[in-house]
């Protein structure tokens, strides 16, 4: 199985500061949380499907990631380095086709890092169409190429805000 699909999506709002007081210990708040699950709602109601979800192990990715992986049917997760901040774009991709290779992939980090990601997707550099994903945003990218050589084709980009709207809408059947 090829990859085929890219699902790129920030976490929701978090603390303004851990108790530990380490960065990567930051919370969602509990708005975070009901946001979170409301933009999850919209992807679902959207047709967002992944095979698999990878996720920062920071913890407020973590927890945007499990929010997600439960509102989108109990898709499998995995926690990687590679999502970090400061990340390799190449060494994401080599992650995303791992074992079982699944064709649809939803990356779940931290800013400016998955705006970054999505560029050098599209264009093969970083900076050149940088996407400003908002607390709980997202993208989906349909992907082609070999590994290496990568590239990726913007389908949708939406704000949170548009996806609470979507998962909150009456539903018409």
């Amino acid at each position: 199985m090829n990859l085929e699909t890219v699902y790129i999506v920030r976490h929701g709002i978090a603390e303004e500061r851990s108790s530990s007081g380490l960065d990567e210990h930051r919370h969602l708040t509990p708005i975070g949380v009901e946001k979170t699950r409301q933009a999850a709602l919209g992807l679902q109601r959207s047709g967002v499907a992944p095979d698999l979800i990878l996720s920062s192990p920071l913890f407020r990715a973590e927890e945007t990631a499990r929010i997600l992986a439960e509102v989108l049917g109990g898709v499998p997760m995995r926690e990687t380095e590679t999502l970090c901040p400061g990340v390799d774009y190449e060494q994401i991709m080599r992650e995303a086709i791992k074992s079982p290779k699944p064709a649809r992939v939803m990356f779940v980090g931290h800013q400016p890092d998955l705006g970054l990601l999505a560029s050098w997707l599209m264009c093969g550099r970083p900076e050149t169409a940088f996407l400003p994903f908002r607390k709980a945003g997202a993208a989906c990218l349909d992907i082609s190429g070999a590994p290496g050589r990568v590239r990726g084709t913007l389908q949708w980009f939406l704000m949170p805000s548009q996806l609470r709207a979507i998962g909150s809408a009456p539903r018409s059947d």
